[in-house]
Protein backbone atom coordinates (compact mmCIF):
# COMPACT_ATOMS: atom_id res chain seq x y z
CA UNK A 1 0.00 0.00 0.00
CA UNK A 2 1.62 3.44 -0.54
CA UNK A 3 0.54 6.94 -1.57
CA UNK A 4 2.29 9.68 -3.07
CA UNK A 5 2.34 13.43 -2.06
CA UNK A 6 3.35 15.94 -4.50
CA UNK A 7 4.73 19.32 -3.76
CA UNK A 8 4.03 22.46 -6.35
CA UNK A 9 3.08 26.18 -6.19
CA UNK A 10 0.76 25.54 -8.60
CA UNK A 11 -2.81 25.84 -7.01
CA UNK A 12 -4.73 22.17 -5.68
CA UNK A 13 -7.56 20.32 -4.06
CA UNK A 14 -6.38 18.89 -0.78
CA UNK A 15 -7.57 14.95 -1.17
CA UNK A 16 -9.40 12.80 2.12
CA UNK A 17 -10.98 9.37 2.62
CA UNK A 18 -12.46 7.80 5.96
CA UNK A 19 -11.37 4.42 4.58
CA UNK A 20 -7.54 5.69 3.11
CA UNK A 21 -6.12 8.87 4.56
CA UNK A 22 -3.85 10.76 2.84
CA UNK A 23 -2.83 14.72 2.73
CA UNK A 24 -2.24 14.66 -0.93
CA UNK A 25 -3.05 17.43 -3.55
CA UNK A 26 -4.37 17.27 -6.93
CA UNK A 27 -2.82 19.29 -9.77
CA UNK A 28 -3.04 19.42 -13.44
CA UNK A 29 0.65 18.55 -14.28
CA UNK A 30 -0.04 20.09 -17.83
CA UNK A 31 -0.40 23.49 -16.91
CA UNK A 32 3.16 23.51 -14.85
CA UNK A 33 6.56 24.12 -16.80
CA UNK A 34 7.69 20.96 -17.84
CA UNK A 35 10.97 22.26 -19.07
CA UNK A 36 11.89 22.89 -15.34
CA UNK A 37 12.81 19.91 -13.03
CA UNK A 38 11.08 18.69 -9.92
CA UNK A 39 13.31 19.47 -7.24
CA UNK A 40 12.47 15.58 -6.66
CA UNK A 41 10.67 12.64 -7.30
CA UNK A 42 11.70 9.56 -4.58
CA UNK A 43 9.99 6.87 -2.96
CA UNK A 44 10.32 6.09 0.83
CA UNK A 45 9.51 2.23 1.86
CA UNK A 46 8.94 1.67 5.16
CA UNK A 47 8.83 -1.51 7.73
CA UNK A 48 6.71 -4.22 6.21
CA UNK A 49 3.47 -5.10 8.26
CA UNK A 50 1.22 -7.47 8.52
CA UNK A 51 -2.23 -5.89 7.78
CA UNK A 52 -3.90 -3.45 5.75
CA UNK A 53 -4.61 -1.29 8.60
CA UNK A 54 -1.32 -1.50 10.65
CA UNK A 55 0.04 0.09 6.93
CA UNK A 56 -3.01 2.50 7.09
CA UNK A 57 -1.71 3.96 10.46
CA UNK A 58 2.30 3.91 9.73
CA UNK A 59 1.42 5.61 6.28
CA UNK A 60 -0.78 8.73 8.50
CA UNK A 61 2.21 8.93 11.03
CA UNK A 62 4.80 9.12 7.75
CA UNK A 63 2.38 12.09 6.13
CA UNK A 64 2.73 14.28 9.73
CA UNK A 65 5.93 13.67 10.05
CA UNK A 66 6.48 15.09 6.51
CA UNK A 67 3.76 17.85 7.75
CA UNK A 68 5.79 18.67 10.71
CA UNK A 69 9.38 18.79 9.14
CA UNK A 70 8.69 19.53 5.25
CA UNK A 71 11.32 18.26 2.66
CA UNK A 72 13.56 20.93 2.13
CA UNK A 73 12.24 21.55 -1.68
CA UNK A 74 9.35 23.06 -3.34
CA UNK A 75 8.30 20.73 -5.95
CA UNK A 76 8.43 17.07 -6.93
CA UNK A 77 6.73 13.68 -5.80
CA UNK A 78 7.05 11.73 -2.92
CA UNK A 79 6.07 8.11 -2.73
CA UNK A 80 5.32 6.36 0.92
CA UNK A 81 5.38 2.98 0.83
CA UNK A 82 4.60 -0.01 3.18
CA UNK A 83 4.61 -3.72 2.08
CA UNK A 84 2.05 -5.89 3.59
CA UNK A 85 2.82 -9.66 4.60
CA UNK A 86 -0.50 -10.64 2.65
CA UNK A 87 -2.14 -11.15 -0.50
CA UNK A 88 -4.76 -8.40 -0.69
CA UNK A 89 -6.50 -8.21 -3.79
CA UNK A 90 -6.54 -5.12 -5.85
CA UNK A 91 -9.96 -4.96 -6.89
CA UNK A 92 -11.16 -6.09 -3.26
CA UNK A 93 -9.05 -2.99 -1.77
CA UNK A 94 -10.54 -0.53 -4.41
CA UNK A 95 -14.17 -1.42 -3.41
CA UNK A 96 -13.51 -0.70 -0.06
CA UNK A 97 -12.63 2.25 -0.68
CA UNK A 98 -14.32 5.90 -0.62
CA UNK A 99 -16.88 6.44 -3.69
CA UNK A 100 -16.35 10.12 -3.79
CA UNK A 101 -12.96 10.07 -4.93
CA UNK A 102 -11.62 8.99 -8.66
CA UNK A 103 -10.45 5.15 -8.76
CA UNK A 104 -8.75 3.07 -11.37
CA UNK A 105 -7.31 -0.32 -11.87
CA UNK A 106 -4.69 -1.25 -14.54
CA UNK A 107 -4.68 -4.81 -15.00
CA UNK A 108 -1.57 -6.48 -17.13
CA UNK A 109 -3.01 -9.07 -19.94
CA UNK A 110 -0.02 -9.70 -22.19
CA UNK A 111 3.52 -8.30 -23.50
CA UNK A 112 3.77 -10.82 -26.02
CA UNK A 113 4.67 -8.99 -29.30
CA UNK A 114 4.70 -5.02 -27.78
CA UNK A 115 6.48 -5.64 -24.38
CA UNK A 116 7.46 -1.76 -24.81
CA UNK A 117 3.38 -0.99 -24.23
CA UNK A 118 3.72 -2.33 -20.72
CA UNK A 119 6.73 -0.30 -19.72
CA UNK A 120 6.03 3.06 -17.69
CA UNK A 121 6.91 6.66 -19.46
CA UNK A 122 10.30 6.44 -17.22
CA UNK A 123 11.80 2.61 -18.54
CA UNK A 124 14.95 4.56 -19.35
CA UNK A 125 17.37 1.57 -17.02
CA UNK A 126 20.74 0.60 -18.00
CA UNK A 127 20.30 -2.97 -19.25
CA UNK A 128 22.80 -3.65 -16.76
CA UNK A 129 20.99 -3.37 -13.50
CA UNK A 130 19.48 -6.43 -14.87
CA UNK A 131 15.94 -5.55 -14.36
CA UNK A 132 13.38 -5.64 -11.75
CA UNK A 133 10.52 -6.97 -10.39
CA UNK A 134 8.68 -4.10 -10.10
CA UNK A 135 8.09 -4.46 -13.59
CA UNK A 136 6.21 -7.67 -13.01
CA UNK A 137 2.92 -5.82 -11.71
CA UNK A 138 -0.16 -7.86 -12.43
CA UNK A 139 -2.80 -5.46 -11.35
CA UNK A 140 -3.04 -2.01 -9.66
CA UNK A 141 -5.95 -0.21 -7.86
CA UNK A 142 -5.37 3.48 -7.15
CA UNK A 143 -7.84 5.94 -5.91
CA UNK A 144 -7.48 9.82 -6.32
CA UNK A 145 -4.62 11.39 -7.89
CA UNK A 146 -1.36 13.41 -6.63
CA UNK A 147 -1.06 14.61 -10.37
CA UNK A 148 -3.29 14.48 -13.24
CA UNK A 149 -2.55 15.55 -17.08
CA UNK A 150 -5.44 16.63 -19.29
CA UNK A 151 -6.67 18.70 -21.92
CA UNK A 152 -8.94 19.32 -24.70
CA UNK A 153 -6.42 19.64 -27.49
CA UNK A 154 -4.44 16.55 -28.94
CA UNK A 155 -2.27 14.91 -27.18
CA UNK A 156 1.34 16.61 -27.87
CA UNK A 157 5.23 15.90 -27.10
CA UNK A 158 4.68 18.42 -25.07
CA UNK A 159 2.09 16.70 -23.05
CA UNK A 160 4.27 13.61 -22.50
CA UNK A 161 6.91 15.72 -21.25
CA UNK A 162 5.24 16.90 -18.67
CA UNK A 163 4.15 13.71 -17.78
CA UNK A 164 7.55 12.40 -18.08
CA UNK A 165 8.84 15.30 -15.57
CA UNK A 166 6.88 13.54 -12.62
CA UNK A 167 8.49 10.13 -13.34
CA UNK A 168 12.12 8.64 -12.50
CA UNK A 169 13.86 5.18 -13.33
CA UNK A 170 14.73 5.55 -9.70
CA UNK A 171 11.37 5.58 -8.47
CA UNK A 172 9.70 3.12 -11.21
CA UNK A 173 6.34 2.53 -9.00
CA UNK A 174 5.24 6.24 -9.71
CA UNK A 175 3.81 5.51 -12.82
CA UNK A 176 0.99 7.59 -14.80
CA UNK A 177 -2.21 5.41 -15.93
CA UNK A 178 -4.36 6.54 -18.37
CA UNK A 179 -5.23 7.15 -22.05
CA UNK A 180 -6.16 9.11 -25.01
CA UNK A 181 -9.27 9.19 -27.30
CA UNK A 182 -9.23 7.31 -30.46
CA UNK A 183 -10.22 10.12 -32.58
CA UNK A 184 -8.58 13.37 -30.86
CA UNK A 185 -10.17 15.79 -33.33
CA UNK A 186 -13.55 14.33 -33.62
CA UNK A 187 -16.89 15.82 -31.72
CA UNK A 188 -16.42 14.55 -27.72
CA UNK A 189 -19.60 12.90 -26.42
CA UNK A 190 -21.09 14.37 -22.91
CA UNK A 191 -19.99 11.29 -20.62
CA UNK A 192 -16.41 11.56 -22.07
CA UNK A 193 -15.97 15.16 -21.89
CA UNK A 194 -14.28 15.60 -18.06
CA UNK A 195 -11.84 13.46 -19.78
CA UNK A 196 -11.27 15.70 -22.54
CA UNK A 197 -8.95 14.85 -25.37
CA UNK A 198 -6.49 12.31 -23.32
CA UNK A 199 -6.67 12.20 -18.89
CA UNK A 200 -3.15 10.51 -16.89
CA UNK A 201 -2.81 10.07 -13.36
CA UNK A 202 -0.73 9.45 -10.89
CA UNK A 203 -3.04 7.96 -8.32
CA UNK A 204 -2.88 9.61 -4.96
CA UNK A 205 -3.71 5.77 -3.24
CA UNK A 206 -2.40 2.54 -4.53
CA UNK A 207 -2.84 -1.10 -3.42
Amino acid sequence: MSISRTYSPVPCTRLFSRKFMSCSMSMNGCEGDFKTPLGTVETRTMAAVLSPTSATESLISAVSELKCQPPPFSSGVVRLEVPINQQIGAIDWLQAQNETHPRCFFSRRSDVGRPDLLLDLASEKDNNNGGSSDRDLVSVAGIGSAVFFRDLDPFSHDDWRSIRRFLSSTSPLIRAYGGMRFDPNGKISVEWKPFGAFYFAVPQGIS
